[in-house]
């Protein structure tokens, strides 16, 4: 597999994609902020992923190098992990417009109930089972077709989402590009099942399923990249409040936000989120706190 992780220039993602029947490959960036930084070296890694991410037939790198390289029948992976903290502030702007961000699938995880305090090695079996399940995908070559019943599902679905309007300009583009994703999705359900080509109906719900879920937490996500520095502080404090569990002291939570605000600052944070019924402050005899206000479903 030709596997292109962090720390790589344009130029160097090309070569490495290039003098290939196929340019396909894995960019995989553990740390997205160090792949997608604002370092000078990086200077349009954007643009040229947002155009490798649609897969096109043929592509020529005569406008971001010297000399010309082509590639063709590109197919490109990408698999980042990053804070949301330093998603925002460690990426380029125009990772925020012209396509990017809709072009990605975001799978948004606050907390977890997991808990590891030495993990377990992965069974020797185990790992050597998705080995060969990954090399008998591998040798996988053909046209995707969609089965008559997933044709006529998918005919459905696509025009009942057409109609269906975007109020918030910050998803337009993802929702556009939703039917996109379902298709990508399904189809690796199918071949990770069945090794087949034909894509079923069956494949289609169950990716869709899988995309509803992931848009349940997408809104945190967009709402923090479109957000004001005044926002991005409202955020800040929700985001420690969350991770405390809901409630925090007045000190704790001070403490936690004195290097990102002057305490003028905090107050009026904490009055805005007071005010729009999204914290409430709690005062006792013995305690100064803030606790995040639990919406009734």
């Amino acid at each position: 597999m030709n596997v292109l992780s962090e720390r790589i220039t344009p130029e160097a993602l090309v070569q490495g994609l290039g003098g290939r029947e196929t340019a396909t490959g894995l960019l995989y960036a553990p740390e997205l902020a160090v792949f997608l930084g604002k370092q000078k070296y990086l200077i349009g890694m954007v643009p040229l992923l947002t155009s490798l991410f649609d897969c096109p037939d043929t592509w020529s790198s005569s406008t971001i190098m010297h000399g010309s390289l082509s590639l063709a029948n590109v197919a490109l992976s990408f698999l980042g992990a990053s804070t949301l903290e330093w998603f925002i502030e460690a990426l380029p702007s125009e990772a925020f417009s012209g396509g990017f961000m809709a072009r990605l699938l975001f799978v948004v995880q606050e907390d977890t109930d997991r808990e590891f305090a030495i993990p377990e090695p992965g069974k020797g079996h185990e790992w050597e089972k998705l080995r060969e399940q990954l090399a008998e995908m591998k040798g996988i070559k053909g046209e995707v077709i969609l089965a008559p019943e997933a044709r006529a599902w998918y005919t459905h679905w696509y025009s009942k989402h057409h109609r269906t309007p975007t109020f918030d300009p910050k998803f337009a583009g993802y929702h556009e590009r939703k039917p996109d994703h379902l298709l990508r999705v399904a189809f690796l359900l199918r071949i990770a099942e069945a090794r087949s080509l034909t894509i079923l109906s069956h494949d289609l719900e169950r990716a869709l399923g899988i995309l509803d879920w992931m848009e349940a937490l997408l809104p945190s996500v967009f709402e923090t990249v479109a957000t004001t520095p005044v926002g991005a502080m409202h955020q800040r404090i929700l985001q420690h409040l969350k991770q405390a569990g809901g409630r925090m002291t007045h000190s704790q939570l001070l403490r936690k936000n004195q290097h990102a605000m002057n305490a003028r600052q905090f107050r009026e944070a904490i009055e805005t989120l007071k005010d729009s019924e999204t914290i409430e402050e709690i005062r006792t005899a013995t305690e100064h706190a803030y606790e995040i206000i639990r919406r009734k479903k």
